[in-house]
């Protein structure tokens, strides 16, 4: 079973009421969900379903490349960012999606689509799982947990500064046993959640996705400034 996971993140505004006021800072909350689509022909269930949970952000995996409307830009009524790197069955690896307008990034790995929603950094990623081979594209390194430390240290490296929403399918287990990526692979992205002043979240909620037949182990953190 493939599930959906939603975060809500809360951005943070300022405002002045006046000329020589104080400023206040107000604050919204936005409503994100993380879904692996795999490769999947949209459907009206496809499309029911993400009406119905009203995100103002998706982070989608695995997304057919009939999804994309005009020249890729736009999926269903969202502002889209897919990734240009393409798996084996030609299906993007990651895209972005927002009801607001959203500044283009250039992929920070082959493996991620990224893009700035009101100024914070939206991230979509996925990282390899089990039985990948060794340095064949887009990654690279001689064992899983090589090549899981080189797919994140590149996507630390290139992702921009300040405020960061990264989720995706991350094909590791936090906690307790592991079953689609290595323990190698796991310290390496804790380390990484660790050390660059991120917290990882849990999903406020989950729901059952459509005709799908395995678990996608998700991801969801943000970091601030």
């Amino acid at each position: 079973m493939t599930e959906l996971f939603f975060s809500r993140y809360i951005t943070s505004q300022q405002s002045k009421s006046g000329i020589g006021q104080d400023t206040d800072r107000m604050e919204s909350t936005m409503r994100i969900g993380t879904w692996n689509v795999e490769n999947q022909l949209m459907s009206e269930e496809h499309q029911e379903l993400i009406r119905r949970q009203n995100c103002d952000v998706w982070l989608l995996t695995e997304v057919h490349p009939k999804w994309a409307e005009n020249e890729g830009t736009t999926i269903l009524h969202f502002h889209a960012q897919l990734s240009k790197g393409v798996m084996g069955r030609n299906q993007h690896w990651a895209a972005v999606l927002s009801v607001l307008p959203l500044d283009r990034l250039d992929d920070p790995h082959d493996a991620s689509a990224a893009a700035k929603i009101n100024g914070v950094t939206y991230c979509s990623t996925i990282l390899p799982w089990r039985g990948v081979k060794a340095d064949s594209a887009p990654w690279h390194g001689s064992n899983h947990s090589e090549i899981t430390e080189n797919a994140i240290s590149a996507l630390l490296r290139n992702l921009p500064k300040g405020d960061l929403v990264w989720g995706g399918d991350w094909n590791h287990s936090l906690i307790g046993r592991e079953h689609a990526g290595s323990m190698g692979g796991r310290l390496h992205l804790l380390d990484a959640i660790r050390h660059s002043n991120s917290k990882y979240q849990q999903p406020v909620s989950r729901i059952a996705a459509i005709t799908a037949n395995r678990l996608t182990i998700l991801g969801f953190l943000y970091r601030g400034r």
